[in-house]
């Protein structure tokens, strides 16, 4: 595969897309050439650049971190990692690449699991009105509400797209967070995210459903990462504060930490503190002390003490 990279000044930006994905196996790595230059980059992002080729956006560059950052220069990766949530706020698109569906599953069960996501997300937001009691009140199965049954093989597509790994990406997280506009991509199917992220909030919602035999449908971990729209939500209504310069962390942080590390994966143990500083642009963050240089040790040290004496003391129990 032969690229060509676009080298912009970052005081005049082009218009640009940006890619968030998870990198997959670090053991396999493919080659491929960017101008004139061979470099290695894993699976995932090789099974992606096809299908951003064919975005409606293709003629936009696109921003992907494993081939415009050095990812052997550790000062020039701290430097971009700061600019992280800048990229993603000012690109025109993220597109979020969820891989590319099983080949055992045929492309007919993909487009209808994708066409039932909105009809997932409408029932689960009617379950969600209704009080804990009823839900068992008066049994409902998925065939009286017009979804597939517990055994249909749609399932399968579902909890691929909605329970994909990326959800469970350290740098997801903020890369979600800072976007203006995103687009799911599942192999060739573009999803919209208020789509996405409705199936998230709402999906385990239709744990209320039962079959004939009082099995639940597949569908119990669908809401898991019902977290990452919260957030997204929550840094959305930060952005409209007019004086974060008196605060030193926003009021969600503290939260959005736990639940990161409780439920989030990264390969490099630094990322779970570098993957949230970029919530902090804006903010009174001289006292924090960190940098390129920082052990590990003292980056967990510095960043949490740093959140813990900041904190507002009512999120602390």
């Amino acid at each position: 595969m032969d690229l060509t990279a676009s080298h912009q000044n970052q005081n005049n930006l082009p218009v640009f897309d940006a890619l968030s994905y998870t990198w997959g196996d670090l053991s396999e790595t493919i080659p491929f050439v960017c101008d004139g230059r061979e470099l290695h980059i894993h699976r995932n992002l090789r099974d992606a650049l096809p299908h951003l080729a064919r975005r409606g956006s293709f003629r936009r560059p696109i921003w992907v971190d494993a081939v415009c950052i050095n990812q052997r220069d550790e000062a020039e990766k701290y430097t971009q990692i700061r600019l992280m949530h800048h990229i993603y706020r000012q690109a025109s698109t993220v597109w979020v690449w969820l891989g590319k569906p099983d080949m055992h599953i045929s492309e007919h069960d993909n487009k209808t699991a994708i066409a039932l996501l909105p009809r997932l997300a409408q029932l689960g937001q009617s379950l969600d009105k209704q009080p804990l009691p009823r839900w068992t009140a008066t049994p409902l199965t998925p065939e009286s509400v017009g979804l597939p049954d517990r055994d249909s093989s749609i399932w399968e597509p579902v909890q691929r797209i909605v329970c994909n790994n990326w959800f469970r990406r350290v740098w997801a997280v903020q890369e979600f967070a800072s976007a203006r506009n995103i687009t799911f991509l599942y192999g060739t199917h573009e999803i919209d995210t208020t789509v996405i992220e409705d199936v998230v909030v709402f999906g385990n919602r239709l744990q209320a459903l039962r079959d004939s035999a009082g099995l639940k449908l597949p569908s119990d971990t669908m809401a898991t990462n019902r977290g990452m729209v919260r957030i997204r939500r929550l840094v959305g209504l930060e952005r409209t504060a007019t004086d974060k310069s008196s605060r030193c962390i926003p009021d969600h942080l503290l939260g959005t930490v736990v639940f990161m590390t409780q439920s989030h994966e990264c390969f490099e143990p630094r990322d779970r503190v570098l993957g949230v500083l970029g919530f902090l642009e804006g903010y009174n963050t001289t006292k924090l002390a960190i940098s390129e240089t920082t052990s590990l040790v003292d980056l967990y040290t510095n960043f949490s003490h740093f959140l813990l004496t900041h904190a507002d003391q009512s999120q602390i129990h």
